[in-house]
This record gives C-alpha cells, sequence and structure tokens, in this order.
C-alpha cells in the first residue's frame, strides 16, 4: 500500500520540477526595442571606418518615424522605417522622402545597433555587415538618453 502512495509523490515532485520557471521580463520585440534615441558611434564606407564624421550624429527612431540629427541642432532629416523581423538577416527599410528609399539589414542587441544600408541609385538589400561596394554604410548605434 505504501508503494502507491510512494509512486505518486515521486510524480507530483518530478511534475512540480518540470515546470517552466519564469525568467524577468520577457523580451521586447524590436518594434519596441528599437524606439529612441541612438547616437552614431562608426560609419563604414567603401570598407573604411570613419569615426570623425560621426561626430554628434543622431538617429531617432518613433513608431515608424526615424529623424536623422545632430546633438544641439535642428533635426536634418526626417524619414520612415519600417522593419522585417523574420527576415535572415533582420531587414529595415527606410523611406528618406523625396523619392530616396534605403534597404537594410540590422542587428539589435540591447543597447547596440548595427544598420547596414544600400543608399545607391537601384538599392539592393545587404546580406552582410560589410560596406564593400559603393552607395552601401555600415553604421553602429549606442543608445543614449533622449534631449527633454
Amino acid at each position: 500500500m505504501r508503494f502507491p502512495l510512494a509512486v505518486g509523490v515521486l510524480v507530483a515532485v518530478g511534475v512540480a520540477n518540470a515546470a517552466p520557471v519564469p525568467k524577468g521580463k520577457p523580451k521586447p520585440k524590436d518594434e519596441d526595442a528599437i524606439l529612441g534615441a541612438w547616437q552614431l558611434e562608426t560609419m563604414e564606407v567603401n570598407g573604411k571606418v570613419l569615426p570623425a564624421a560621426t561626430e554628434g550624429m543622431r538617429f531617432t527612431f518613433k513608431k515608424g518615424n526615424l529623424q536623422l540629427s545632430l546633438v544641439g541642432k535642428p533635426k536634418v532629416q526626417d524619414g520612415t522605417f519600417k522593419l522585417d523581423t523574420v527576415a535572415k538577416p533582420k531587414a529595415i527599410d527606410i523611406d528618406e522622402g523625396r523619392g530616396r528609399n534605403s534597404l537594410g539589414i540590422y542587428e539589435l542587441d540591447g543597447n547596440k545597433l548595427k544598420i547596414c544600408l544600400d543608399e545607391g541609385k537601384a538599392p539592393a538589400r545587404p546580406t552582410e555587415f560589410k560596406a564593400a561596394r559603393k552607395g552601401v554604410l555600415v553604421f553602429t548605434l549606442t543608445r543614449v538618453a533622449e534631449d527633454k
């Protein structure tokens, strides 16, 4: 009689231990995680990294909108963006207005964002984070607090 009771207890303990343990907050979707201000750290053009050209440049993502600016100065450019989080690598399309569209890929990891864009006349989506041909740029950005 004690044997079935012992088996029942062991099964109950095993099921309790097999239950998933909740882990903190769920990771936000890229559509939400990308929102905010990002400081440009480096820009790669034609295979060369140009850190000096990025001083004070900021990308600000808001729901569907993208604003390019220089710190302490009025906005430089407005545009829109669209993410495709299912694509491999993840894709970003940027419409800069005036008929200028850029196709790209992105990688978002916490407070680091890397974007590779083809800004050429007939853009083709890059497949890797390299600025090996004309019109392709690689941006490395770090999240910053937005100015009030």
